[in-house]
């Protein structure tokens, strides 16, 4: 399944990446049906890497909910519900739902400089990015 080309480095052929990818995504759709899945995007018509002969892409799972709990929002000085009115205005495109949740989007690639897959993620609560600073 794996090239016979293995190096004690840590590094990773793109073609090994994809394989293990396809089959992480496999195996997590298997054993996480709760969660959303992961999705293979095929990149390979994207800047030129069909005319190389290059089959590139990434994983991807896009809105991962994990709810927050409200004794650890207290703990961080974040305000509760409870604190304000927020007018409500349809018109908006992002709308709070004040669900107390944060939402995840992961992107897996390939670092062609490194040869290591490397993971991405954004975290939003209310439609706005989570700050990385507690």
């Amino acid at each position: 399944m794996v090239s016979n080309n293995a190096t004690c480095d840590g590094s990773l052929l793109s073609t090994d990446f994809q394989i293990a990818a396809k089959a992480f995504a496999e195996k997590w759709k298997k054993s996480n049906s709760d969660f959303p899945e992961w999705l293979w995007i095929d990149c390979s018509n994207r800047l030129g890497f069909a005319a190389h002969g290059v089959s590139d892409g990434y994983l991807s799972v896009q809105n991962v909910f994990f709810k927050v709990q409200s004794s650890l929002k207290e703990e961080h000085g974040e305000c509760s519900s409870n604190d304000y009115n927020e007018p409500f205005d349809n018109a908006t495109l992002v709308q709070s739902t004040r669900d107390d949740g944060h939402r995840y989007d992961f992107h897996i690639v390939y670092s062609f400089s490194y040869n290591v897959p490397v993971l991405y993620f954004h975290a939003h609560s209310s439609g706005m990015l989570i700050s990385t600073s507690l």
